[in-house]
């Protein structure tokens, strides 16, 4: 909040002098977009076109109908002039890696016992039982007030009725009076 928002805003009575920064940046912007109209009128005059010969453009028809058939194309395309097929690169192979084409038998007879089974000791600890809540019927005694905690909680804000809200119910009220 200002350091005045005590005093209430009074008019100047004098005519300021100077020029606002508004005022300064717009007359600089005119003088600049003047500026370069005047260098473009300069640099490009207008053309008397009237003075100009006029010409007729016909234009070129095709020498091969749709129906004629295209012959081979005689030129070389640059795509073409530049392409050298690739030969298929054999993949380089690493030391100890085995060839997928020889089969090479395992030296000593599969030990049924992986390294897993060895090492693993079973699980520790009590095994955990899933929890199935007793089944119970719902206390139905007592009376109900349906009364959520938001009705409970909420405290309205007191706000004043609206005159379009208070003629809307005095206009219902007098048509119910007026039916019975």
């Amino acid at each position: 909040m200002p350091k005045d928002h005590q005093h209430s805003y009074a008019a100047p009575t004098q005519k300021m002098e100077s020029l606002t920064v508004n005022q300064v940046l717009f007359s600089r912007f005119l003088f600049s977009f003047f500026q370069n109209q005047m260098y473009f009128q300069r640099d490009f005059p207008p053309i008397d076109i009237s003075s100009l010969p006029r010409l007729r453009i016909t234009p070129l028809k095709s020498t091969l109908s749709i129906s004629d058939q295209t012959g081979p194309m005689e030129t070389m395309s640059m795509s073409r002039y530049h392409y050298h097929p690739h030969e298929n690169a054999a993949p380089r192979r690493n030391y100890g890696e085995l060839l997928s084409s020889i089969y090479i038998p395992p030296v000593d007879k599969f030990q049924a016992t992986t390294t897993t089974a060895e090492t693993y000791q079973g699980r520790s600890g009590v095994p955990a039982r899933p929890f199935i809540p007793e089944i119970q019927s719902i206390n139905r005694t007592g009376a109900q007030d349906h009364n959520t905690s938001y009705r409970v909680d909420y405290h309205p804000h007191g706000l004043s009725l609206c005159a379009a809200k208070a003629y809307a119910i005095a206009e219902n009220q007098q048509t119910n009076v007026s039916v019975q």
